[in-house]
């Protein structure tokens, strides 16, 4: 299982705190989520918002790469992603960081 995180911003405008479509986007979405997740076999283990900050952050475990981005393209994405920037990161523990350090050499 690959894991990822993803942080998604967006600007102060178009918070769901205050924005009407953004929250009707976001409340659609979540309402299909788990189908969505579960047809591409990801695991969101944390998923949660940064008030104040305008960010949303997902730990993600998936199968691979592609199923992530696979996922991300279903319909409905598109339109997140009109109000929001996703920078996605793909985490390793220490041990795996200590191995590939250690290859380099």
């Amino acid at each position: 299982m690959l894991t990822l995180l993803a942080f998604l911003k967006h600007a102060p405008a178009d918070s769901p705190f205050h924005n009407e479509r953004s929250r009707k986007l976001i409340f659609e979405y979540m309402n299909k989520q788990k189908e969505v997740m579960d047809q591409h076999e990801i695991d969101v283990v944390v998923s949660g918002t940064a008030i104040g900050l305008d960010q949303i952050v997902l730990w993600v475990k998936a199968p691979n790469y592609e199923a992530f981005q696979a996922f991300l393209m279903e319909p409905g994405s598109d339109e997140r992603a009109e109000f929001n920037t996703m920078d996605v990161k793909v985490l390793v523990t220490l041990e795996e960081a200590k191995q590939w350090v250690m290859q380099a050499q």
